[in-house]
């Protein structure tokens, strides 16, 4: 599923779709699983996924995000938005120094402080109305909306204009000099703490080290419970993992984050783990 989402999630960020497309291709108002899928495969911007596979990452998203037993129907907006959280908390290869990841965390405080949804904001910041933001609207904008008196911006969330002229040039991840509603939508779900996956990683290795057990015993136990051909392959892990839940002090890892890690790990989508992969998965890998 996770690799169907990113055929999605890569080609509408490639198609570079302002918010005019966005709506169009998501579907106006609120929508069923069903119209959505519709939607994207009559516009043209389904990149090859089958309506099946498109439900599937729906309905994925729509569950994990806010629950199973939600209202079947959402605006096409809402469900970009919900869809670009979950797709970076899992999968992100944006490099960013410290300084760059903190200014984008502090942006996302300050829109989060703003009322209205992302799309909201983004319409309000978008002073032409061609559905893009350049530099200039983002920077403006948000300058005028965290000066409003009648909107309550903590203090330590502002943001300097040369601050907000650096933040424009990390949002804009296809460098076009402009910002699209996908772009847009990642900084209110940019973290500077660990992603969910980082986050099961490191509590997997803090229960192996108390248990005196090697990143490196694991892995070969992974492995030896298939084939035991040097690498893991997906469902390996997943077994693998399975058999650990009772080492974590925590309710059992769930099937979508079993996936969400198998996912992270496997770098070149291949099916298979190597050791290297597997090792620089950890973000502190001292268990070796």
């Amino acid at each position: 599923i996770y690799a169907l989402m990113a055929v999605l999630y890569e080609g509408v960020m490639q198609a570079d779709l302002s918010m005019h497309a966005i709506t169009a291709a998501f579907g106006k108002g609120r929508r069923t699983d069903a119209e959505i899928t519709n939607s994207l495969i009559t516009s043209g911007y389904n990149f090859g996924l089958t309506q099946p596979q498109l439900e599937m990452v729906i309905n994925t998203v729509r569950s994990a995000v806010i629950g199973r037993n939600a209202a079947k129907d959402l605006t096409g907006a809402k469900f970009v938005d919900m869809f670009v959280g979950m797709y970076i908390q899992y999968h992100s290869n944006i490099i960013l120094t410290p300084k760059q990841r903190l200014l984008l965390q502090k942006l996302a405080h300050l829109l989060h402080d703003f009322p209205g949804s992302p799309c909201t904001i983004f319409n309000d910041c978008d002073a032409n109305e061609d559905g893009y933001l350049t530099y200039d609207e983002f920077t403006d904008a948000v300058l005028e909306m965290q000066s409003n008196p009648n909107v309550h911006v903590q203090e330590s969330h502002q943001l300097s204009r040369s601050e907000l002229e650096t933040i424009a040039i990390l949002m804009d991840l296809n460098r076009d000099n402009k910002i699209n509603f996908m772009e847009f939508s990642q900084a209110f779900h940019t973290e500077v703490n660990q992603t969910p996956v980082d986050a099961l990683l490191a509590e997997l290795q803090s229960a192996l080290l108390e248990h005196s057990v090697t990143l490196k015993a694991i892995f070969r136990y992974f492995d030896e419970n298939g084939n035991n051909d040097g690498t893991i392959t997906i469902r390996e892990l997943k077994v693998g993992l399975q058999s650990l839940n009772g080492l974590l002090d925590r309710p059992p890892l769930s099937d979508v984050q079993i996936g969400a890690i198998a996912y992270h790990m496997d770098k070149d989508a291949n099916g298979r783990i190597d050791w290297e992969e597997f090792i620089s998965a950890f973000s502190h890998p001292t268990v070796v």
